[in-house]
Parts: C-alpha cells; sequence; structure tokens
C-alpha cells in the first residue's frame, strides 16, 4: 500500500509539473525546452536547440544558400499557426519558418544530439534561445 501511495503522488507531481511547462509553451508549436551547458533553452520536440540569426530582420529571414545548410531553418508545416511569442513567416522560396518573438529559428548542423549549444555565439551573430 505505500508503495502505491509513493505511486500516486509522484503521477501527481509529474502531472503538475507538465501543466505548468505546458502553459509557458504553446501547444500547436511543436517546442519544448531542453537543458544544456548554458542552461534551459529553446529546443524542437527531439531536443535539439533553436538558434536566432542577429543578422536578420523582424521577421524575415537573411540565411539562404550556404548559411541555410549551415543553419537550416526551423520549418512550420502549412497548417500551423501563430500562437503566444510564436509565429510563422514566410521565406523568400516560399517556404514557412517558425520565428520567436518575431525572431525566425534555425538549427546548426554541427548539434548531434540533445542539449548541444555548439552553434551559441558562433560568429557572433548565433545565439540560443534561453528560456
Amino acid at each position: 500500500m505505500k508503495k502505491m501511495l509513493i505511486t500516486a503522488a509522484t503521477a501527481t507531481l509529474l502531472a503538475l509539473t507538465a501543466n505548468v511547462m505546458a502553459e509557458n509553451l504553446p501547444g500547436n508549436v511543436p517546442v519544448d525546452t531542453h537543458s544544456s551547458s548554458l542552461g534551459s533553452v529553446l529546443t524542437d520536440d527531439d531536443g535539439m536547440t533553436l538558434y536566432i540569426f542577429t543578422r536578420d530582420e523582424a521577421g524575415k529571414s537573411n540565411c539562404y544558400g550556404g548559411c541555410a545548410q549551415s543553419w537550416p531553418p526551423f520549418e512550420a508545416g502549412r497548417n500551423a499557426r501563430n500562437s503566444g511569442h510564436f509565429s510563422v513567416i514566410e521565406r523568400t522560396d516560399g517556404s514557412r519558418q517558425w520565428a520567436y518573438d518575431n525572431k525566425p529559428l534555425y538549427f546548426w548542423v554541427n548539434d548531434k544530439k540533445p542539449g548541444d549549444v555548439t552553434g551559441h555565439e558562433v560568429g557572433g551573430s548565433w545565439f540560443v534561445v534561453q528560456m
């Protein structure tokens, strides 16, 4: 019986924690947070770190060609819609990309596993989104 109470208490705590986290992240945007050497950072659902590029303009990506090969855009599906701090921008090639506070979001090709933040401060222009 004691084991059952601990399990129920643990389940309740996990549910409360999930609810608090869910309030901070929109439901239709495939994002999460992940612990890293820089603290809690914004990631995709798989835990891969998302970055912003300081040379972008509000709501507009300036990363194409070779830049986009190294820094792939965080693509938004056709049915994606704005939610809270997250919005969808249209790229010049017609594809759609997620943005946070109107700043387009990207991955870094050299991040290999969840929690990697190797793109932070690259070229003095790329930064993680700390949460």
